[in-house]
C-alpha cells in the first residue's frame, strides 16, 4: 500500500481516522489548564487505555491520580528529591526473563 493511498483512503466513518491522519494530527500538549478533569473523564481514558497494547504484554499498570493537597504534597516531595540529587528514573529495564 503506497503512502498516497494510506493518506487519501476515506474513513469508515465520520468519527474514523486513517493512520496517516491519526499520526498528522497528534501533538503534545505542555501547558494545561487549571480546571480539574471530571472523574468521569478520568475513568472513561483510563479504561480506554486499558486496551492500548504494552510491550512484551508486560502490563506494568501503576495508576495514581492526585489532587488538592496530595498532590501539592507529591510536587513538593518530588522537587525536594530532585534538589537532593534523587531524582526518580521514569525508565525501567524490562526483566531479562519472563517466566
Amino acid at each position: 500500500m503506497s503512502e498516497a493511498d494510506l493518506s487519501t483512503r476515506p474513513s469508515a466513518s465520520d468519527d474514523t481516522l486513517t493512520f496517516h491522519e491519526t499520526v498528522q494530527r497528534r501533538s503534545s500538549v505542555r501547558a494545561f489548564l487549571a480546571d480539574p478533569v471530571p472523574a468521569d473523564l478520568l475513568t472513561a481514558v483510563l479504561e480506554d487505555a486499558q486496551r492500548s497494547p504494552s510491550n512484551c504484554n508486560t502490563q506494568p499498570w501503576q495508576v495514581h491520580i492526585l489532587s488538592g493537597a496530595r498532590l501539592r504534597a507529591f510536587g513538593e516531595r518530588l522537587a525536594a528529591d530532585w534538589a537532593a540529587g534523587r531524582s526518580p528514573n521514569a525508565l525501567s529495564r524490562a526483566p531479562e526473563r519472563m517466566w
